[in-house]
This record gives structure tokens, sequence and C-alpha cells, in this order.
């Protein structure tokens, strides 16, 4: 009963109460739909919206819908989070949905299509259990398995359920059909007494809430009846019930405090606080500390934590008007209208305006500028005026088509119209004149050899303005931007391109420019010293209309607002600018600490010093994508295909309280640039193209309109694979390829060689055993001719009958046969030995010649003979020959000299063979006269002998034959000399 007087007292005063609650609330805009059944914040700070479309995602700059093949009916209801992050929801044909990793999943484990009542689900620590004709299914979040419990502990049939309310993480209560629950997490349900449960009409509750330690509240949805209930020593307690108006949608638990929402009402337990007319049904509370409700009327619906902005609409204007200019000068504010209407307030009382009436106008007012002394210039687009605010009185100009600016010089004022620059003396009305040269060359004093260069001043211009501390006139035609001043005329270029300016404003000795495409410029002296650009954090490089008050430069464009401090020239982020949401700014106002902002919706109330919302921004990387068709995982240190040339990144920044503010810095590791980028606001997409193989890291961190960072950026790294001919095994597959090449290739070679060598070895060994065989078939020639002459000399002796001669010369014959036998099958003898074998055959030469002959050895000293080795026999030949042709056909005197010593480079053996005989040519004589053309076979043989053993060695045998003659040309002998190198020696 109680409960019903509060409510009909709450009623009576809902007229007065109402709005102020009402007001505070923003409307969000971009889902599809105004009819929305809940909204839900997850752990990471996402909206969530369950909705007559389905259910969407809000990150505070769009909202993403999911939506599950097999679906059927689009509706979604009961959305909640579990503790994997997934987000879980139904439709009213008991389907189950959860969504996971940006995909939706129908939870196939559920089946009661028996339940003919509204689904309910309620979250525990790892669980979800949902009611069912039978009972109820409990999911495990864990191992994604479920089960239908539908008996207690003790036996009993449960039977259907229709709602749910959590008393802790591990239980919660049940409502059955004729009764009540309590189900712990891991030991099933038990029975529950209700005290009291008679009075509860309709036991089939869609709504059941736990609000504290002790309080369950539920409710019967159409009959509007309200019931509290208290829990207590495991016991429920039906305490009280009370009627509400209209329908029940639901409740919400926010901050511990119970909130009961209907179709015209949501109210508090206690009723201290409500929302009237908006159709909630339910409330959640963010990260931030913003206050969140679904509407069935409106949508979603916005309260921010840090509401510092009040927009309203005067109630002195006509419908469908708004205010387009505004300007304070001492204690009075000027205020025109789109439709061409003017006010007039006093700083004491703005809530009083008094309307002046224009003598003439002709559209909406498009500018007013303050001109001291309580003094306005007010323009519409046809005429101008200046109004005494102080009077009331009315100074009327003459028209002028489309004004746009004003520049103010001295006692004149420089106009800009869509005709012409034209030029006015102030506080007289005499129409403006076309600005010609020779007025504005005296004005600025302009030097001749500086008038050469003359603009045409009958053209378009967009906006003027003048530069007092540099005596210098900005003009802002189609063409370009030019500047005025006693250097004569110059057009202001930027990046060597023409300057088109919307807004020109002198501060602090500076020109300010907004520009359509290149942000904000900052000129002195007809030079641009500084820029802002998206870069350096406007909003937009697209400045509308530029505002000066107070040293705050007001950047206005059609999506956003900023603020410029001129004194120190940065971009100011303490002022808690508004939403917008669609409405052009076009005017600005400062009075009393607030800034007065005129849009088509109203003026909004901006309190420029006060306690800011400095909650860091949060950012998410939620899709990457490669070539445009590839989602790659979101967890670090994937390693992309070889094919990968492009990368995008969709980056999210959770900043409700102003998200359009919000802005990324961000860079790519490993790229060609990797310097820090800062993106437009809102820009949440960031596309790399070109990308190589490589190793690369993506950082990109969110900054809200306050100039607060999120408090660790986005990292994202990942590499994309080399291509096959790139890979290192290639690589070493190539070298080990080559090794084996080469090795094979060498192999082969040192095969080729050794084949090569073997066979010149084979050659050689061949070749040696010829020559060998040569030389052993000339010695055993030589040997036996040799012992054929010796046997003649042996007959002779016989036939003379000297036997004692024959005797001692067949003795020596005998040793010398023997010695020659012995080296015959050697390749080399010392010269000990070929010395005493020359002396035995010079010895027999000798006593064959009955001693006529006389022979002589000699051996140099310094020679060892016994180390010393030579070809056996290889002299012989020479001394036999010495012998025979040369001495035997001397009468007397026959002399005989044989010597072995070293050459005179001691490089080799010298051996001399010299004779005193008749000469070569005397013997040849001879032997022709005998028809004897047999020459001496062992000269013959010999010759031959020393020819192959040359082959057998780089340093060579050298024979020498000298012919002896005295100064008559007579000869005297012969003399032949046998050179041996020392390696025959060996």
């Amino acid at each position: 009963m109680r409960w019903c007087i509060l409510l009909i007292a709450l009623l009576l005063q809902l007229n007065n109460q109402c709005y102020c609650q009402n007001d505070s609330l923003r409307i969000i805009s971009g889902l599809p739909t105004k009819e929305v059944y809940q909204v839900l914040v997850d752990k990471k700070g996402f909206i969530w919206t369950a909705h007559e479309l389905g259910v969407s995602r809000y990150d505070g700059i769009k909202f993403t819908t999911y939506s599950h093949p097999e679906q059927i009916g689009l509706s979604l209801f009961d959305i909640m989070e579990d503790d994997k992050g997934r987000i879980w929801c139904h439709n009213l044909n008991n389907q189950i949905f959860y969504i996971e990793n940006e995909q939706i999943f129908l939870l196939r484990d559920f089946k009661d299509s028996g339940t003919k009542f509204y689904l309910r689900k309620a979250m525990l620590s790892n669980e979800i259990i949902i009611n069912t004709s039978s009972g109820f299914f409990v999911q495990n979040t864990a191992t994604q398995k479920g089960n239908y419990v539908t008996k207690t502990i003790d036996g009993i049939n449960i039977g259907p359920t229709y709602a749910f309310c959590i008393i802790d993480n591990q239980s919660a209560i049940i409502q059955g059909a004729k009764k009540w629950f309590l189900y712990k997490q891991g030991l099933g349900a038990a029975s529950l007494p209700l005290v009291n449960q008679h009075l509860i009409e309709n036991r089939s509750l869609l709504a059941l809430k736990y609000a504290n330690r002790d309080t369950i509240y539920c409710a019967e949805v159409y009959k509007g009846i309200l019931y509290k209930i208290l829990y207590k020593n495991n016991i429920l307690t039906l305490l009280d019930s009370t009627k509400m108006p209209g329908v029940i949608n639901s409740a919400s638990v926010v901050d511990k405090e119970f909130w009961l929402h209907s179709s015209e009402l949501s109210t508090t337990a206690d009723y201290k606080k409500h929302i009237s007319n908006q159709n909630i049904t339910s409330i959640t509370k963010d990260i931030e500390g913003n206050l969140w409700y679904s509407s069935l009327k409106n949508g979603i619906l916005f309260s921010p934590k840090h509401n510092n902005t009040v927009i309203f609409k005067p109630k002195y204007l006509k419908s469908g008007d708004f205010i387009t200019c505004i300007s304070l000068q001492g204690n009075y504010i000027i205020e025109g209208t789109s439709t061409g209407d003017v006010f007039l307030k006093k700083t004491d009382h703005i809530n009083i305006a008094k309307k002046i009436i224009l003598p003439q106008t002709r559209g909406g007012i498009s500018s007013i500028f303050k001109l001291g002394g309580n003094k306005f210039l007010i323009a519409s687009l046809s005429n101008f005026y200046i109004i005494d605010a102080a009077t009331g009185s009315i100074q009327s100009y003459l028209s002028v088509n489309a004004i746009k600016n004003f520049a103010f010089y001295n006692n004149f004022a420089f106009l800009a119209s869509n005709e012409n620059l034209s030029l006015m003396p102030l506080y007289k009305t005499t129409k403006p004149q076309i600005a010609d040269w020779q007025t504005i060359n005296r004005l600025f004093n302009i030097t001749k050899q500086n008038q050469n260069n003359q603009l045409n001043l009958n053209q378009r211009v967009k906006t003027v303005c003048y530069d007092s501390a540099n005596n210098t006139l900005y003009i802002n035609f189609t063409s370009g931007l030019f500047c005025v001043n006693k250097s004569g005329v110059k057009q202001i270029m930027y990046q060597n391109r023409p300057i088109g300016a919307t807004s020109l404003i002198y501060a602090n000795k500076k020109i300010y420019v907004g520009t359509l495409v290149n942000g904000l410029l900052v000129l002195n002296n007809g030079l641009v010293v500084k820029e802002f650009t998206s870069k350096e954090g406007l909003s937009s490089n697209t400045v509308i209309k530029l505002k000066l008050c107070n040293n705050r430069l007001w950047l206005l464009n059609s999506a956003n607002i900023q603020v410029l401090d001129v004194i120190n020239d940065k971009l100011m982020t303490n002022i808690p600018l508004p939403v917008l949401l669609g409405s052009f700014v076009y005017d600005v106002a400062e009075f009393n600490n607030e800034a007065y902002l005129t849009t088509a919706d109203g003026i909004y109330k901006v309190q420029i010093n006060s306690n800011t919302n400095n909650t860091r921004p949060i950012n998410y990387l939620s899709l990457v994508i490669a070539n445009q068709k590839d989602t790659l995982p979101l967890n670090s240190g994937f390693i992309a295909r070889e094919k990968t040339r492009s990368v995008e990144f969709t980056t999210v920044a959770l900043w409700y309280d102003n998200p359009q503010s919000v802005y990324f810095k961000y860079r790519l590791l490993g790229s060609n640039n990797e310097n820090w980028q800062t993106a437009p606001n809102t820009q949440r997409n960031f596309n790399f193209t070109g990308l190589s193989s490589g190793s690369y890291i993506f950082q990109a961190l969110a900054i809200n309109g306050m100039g607060v960072a999120a408090s660790s950026p986005i990292i994202y790294s990942f590499s994309i694979k080399k291509p096959w001919w790139q890979q290192w095994w290639l690589y070493l597959i190539i070298v080990a390829v080559i090794i084996d090449i080469v090795y094979l290739a060498v192999q082969e070679r040192i095969d080729t060689i050794k084949k090569r060598n073997n066979l010149l070895v084979e050659t050689i060994q061949l070749q040696s055993e010829v020559r060998n065989s040569m030389l052993t078939a000339i010695k055993s020639q030589m040997n036996p001719h040799f012992i054929f002459n010796a046997l003649n000399t042996i007959q002779s002796f016989i036939y003379s009958n000297n036997k004692s001669k024959a005797n001692s010369y067949l003795g020596k014959f005998s040793n010398l046969i023997r010695i020659v036998l012995d080296s015959s099958n050697k390749k080399a003898v010392s010269l000990t030995e070929e010395v005493e074998t020359l002396q035995l055959y010079v010895d027999l030469e000798v006593m064959r010649f009955e001693n006529t002959l006389q022979a002589n050895i000699y051996v140099d000293p310094s020679l060892d003979t016994d180390s010393i080795f030579i070809p056996p026999m290889l002299v012989q030949p020479f001394v036999e020959n010495a012998i025979k042709h040369g001495l035997l056909h001397k009468i007397n005197n026959r002399k005989l000299k044989i010597s072995f010593k070293p050459s005179a480079n001691e490089q080799a053996l010298e051996i001399e063979i010299d004779d005193n005989g008749i000469g070569r040519e005397r013997s040849a004589f001879l032997n022709a006269q005998k028809k004897d053309d047999h020459n001496s076979f062992a000269i013959k043989a010999n010759q031959t002998r020393i020819d192959i053993l040359n082959q057998l060695s780089t340093n060579k045998i050298v024979l020498e034959i000298i012919d002896k003659k005295d100064v008559d040309n007579i000869a005297k002998g012969t003399t032949v000399k046998l050179f041996i190198p020392n390696e025959f020696l060996v």
C-alpha cells in the first residue's frame, strides 16, 4: 500500500521533474531500428544491443550487426557475456546463438521445441542456465558441452521453469511452475520454499532481478505488477506488490540500484530517479561511467558522465528559425537568424531578447562584427547595417550583392562580395565603391616600381583580412590568396599551388587561413610559417570557418569543432567539445567562461574551464585482412604466405564521451616509412600495400579529443614468407648441388688426370722399356763387334807364333770380356769401373800395335770415381774410333790421351779423347780408296745411344768432335769431348 501512495505522488510531479533527467539523454544514430530490447557493455568496453533486426556491437563510430544463416526470425533478446568473452543471445523460436571472434554460431545442443513461453538465461561463473519445459539446460562455457537438469538432488521433478535470479557467480534462484528452486553450480538443484506464494497472481513471471543482499524483484509484465521478495536463510518471503503504469518491459540493476522499466516510466525502487516517456527497456554503465539506455521508442540513448554541454533552443525564435550569428561586446549580445531577424540581449539578462526591426533585408544574417563603442556591423546577403546597442539606432547602407566578409582599415572597410572588392568609409551612408588601385596604392604606400603587378579587383572575392602589424591586406579571389602591401601584390603559394582560403583571421600578429584541403595555415608577412593538418591533430583537413574569441581560435567544419590557442599555436584539449550529431556550427561566442555554439538544432552551451573527462581511450585490433580477402589471426607472430602484398588493419577506439574526436597515430615498422603517421578522426582502417617478404610490426595508439592517449598501443607483429626461390633451404640445396657438381667435376678432372698420368706413366715406362731394350740391343751388338776385333788380334799373334804375347793378350782380353759381360745388364757403372775397363782395352790395343802406341788415361783427383756413375761402354767406342781411324794409318809417334775432369761450370763431367792421328778427312779418303763404305759401327751405335739417353732427361749429353790442324791446315789429329750432366752421374 505504501508503494501505491509513493507512486501516485511521483506521477503528480512528473511534468516538473522528468525533463531534467531526460534533457541529458543523447540519441545515438546509426542503428537501423529504434526498437531496442537491451543494451550491454562487455568486458572490453563495447556496447552490445539486442533489437528487432538482430544483435549489434557499437564502438562509438559504427554499429556492426551479426546474423546467422539458420536464424529463424530477426529479433534477438537477452544478451549476456560469459567468462570467455562470448556474447550470447536468443530469439523467439528458442534458437540460442553466441558470438566469438567476429562470428556468430548456433548452439545446436539446445533443443526445446515444447517451450511455449519466453526463453530466459542466466550466467554463472562458467555456466549458462536456460529454462525449458521440463527443468533447465546447463551449458558449460569452458567445454562448450551442455546437459539437461530435470530433477532436484533429492529426485523431485522440476517441471517447467520461467525465470532466474543470480545470487552470486555460483548459484541462482529458479522460478518453476509450482515451486522455486536453488541451483548451485556443481551440486545441482534443491527445492526452495516461498512464503505467501498464494499472493502472486500469475506464476509465469517474466522478470526476476536480484537487487541487493536479500531483495529480489519480479514482475508480471502485462498486468504491470511488481513483487518484492525477501531471500534469507534459504527461504523466500513475498513482502509486497504494487501496480506500475503501462506494460512492464524489464528490470535493470545499475550500481546496485534496481530500475524497473515500463512503457511509460523507468524508475528506481525508491522513485528518486526516473525517466518518463522513453519506453526504456534496459540501463547499463560503461567503463567511463557513462549511462546507456535501450528504448522501444528512440533506440539507443546515451548520458555522459561529464555532462558539461547543454543544448537549448531560444523560445523567442520562430518555428524552424535558428541563430546563424552571435557577437558579444561590452554588456550586449547581438544574434542574427537564418530568416534575417536580429535580437539584442544584455549580458545580465541573457534570457530576455529584444527584436530589432531592420529597414529592409533579404535572406539570413551572414555576419556580425564588433566596431567598438557598443556598435555592431550586421550583414545580410544584400544589405549591411551599423547598430548602436545602447541607443538602438540603425545606420543603413545601400545594397551590396552577397557580402562575404569585412576587413577594417582605420575608418574604412574592405567588403568581400560575390561581385568585387569594395571600399567604403565607415559611419557614412554612402554606397561602397569598387576598390581601385589608385586608392590602394595610396593607402598602402606602394612605390611606383612595385605598381606594375596589379590584379583585377572587379571579380568575386571570397574573404578579406587586414594585418595591422605588417600593414598588409590579404584578399582571397577565386584564383587564390594574395597579399597587398608597400612591396606591391604577391600571390601566396603553398606546396607550389595556389591557396583556396575559406576564412581569414588576424590574431597575435599572424594571419590564420582556413582552407578546404590543406587544413589551417599560419602566415607571417606573406609567408607560410606553420601548418595544421590531420598529421598535427586536426580532425579534418577541411576548415570551413574560423572564429576568434579571447585568444582562442575556433575551427569549424561539417563534422567537428576544435580550438587553437593562438598565443602558443597549440590545439586545446581541455575543452569538452560537444558531439554535434551532424549539425554545423555557424558561429561561436564566449561569455562568463562559457562558449555558445549556434547550430540549426539549437545553441550548445559549453563550459570552457571545467572538470573534463580524462579517462583514457581503449584501443583494440579487431580485424587483419591480407590481400583484401584473407583474414589473419589476431594473435601476433603470424606468418603470412609469400604472395601477401597488402595487409589492412581494422582498429577500434572506445571513448564514448566524444568518439568523433578520437584519432590514431600509427606506423608499420619494417616498411619503407617507419615514422609515426596521424590519421584523420574516425579513421579506423589502415591499409599497407606493396609489402615484400620480411618481418613487420604494426603499432597504433588512440588519442582522444582531450589529448589523452590509450594506456598502451596496439602492437601486432607478423611476417611474410619469402617465396620458395628465396628460402634458406633452397639456398642450401643450391649450395649442396653446386658443391656436388664441383666435387664431381673436380673428381672427374682428377680421375681424368690420373688416367692421363697413368697412361703417361705407362707410356713413359713403355718408352723407357723400349729405349732400354734398344740400349740393350745396341750394347749386345757392340760387345760382339769388340770381341771380333780382339779375336783378330789374338789370331795374328798365333800366326806370328808369338805365344807369350798371345797368352798375355788373351789374359787381359778375358778380364775385359768378364767386365763387359758384367756391365752389359747394368744401366750405369762407376767411373772407377769405366776407367778400369778402358785401361784394359787400351792395354790390349797397345799390345796389338806392338808398343807403337802411347796411351795415357788421366782422372782429375777432385773426382770421386766411386760415387760417379756413367752409362757403361759409353767412352770405349770413341777410343776405338780414335785408334782405328786416326792412329792406325800413322807409322810412328802414335799418341792417345783420355782425361776425366769436371766441366768448367762444374755442372757436368767432361771426358776428352785426344789423338794425333791423320784426322777424319784423311781417314775418310783412305777408306774411299779401299772402297770401304763401312763407317764405324761403334760410333753410330754410340750416337744413337746418346740420343736415346737425352730423351730421358732435360739436360742433354753433349758430344763435340774437333778436327785439329796446324798453321798449314794439315790435320794433326782429332779431339772428342763428351759432357755428361751431373744428373746422369748419380
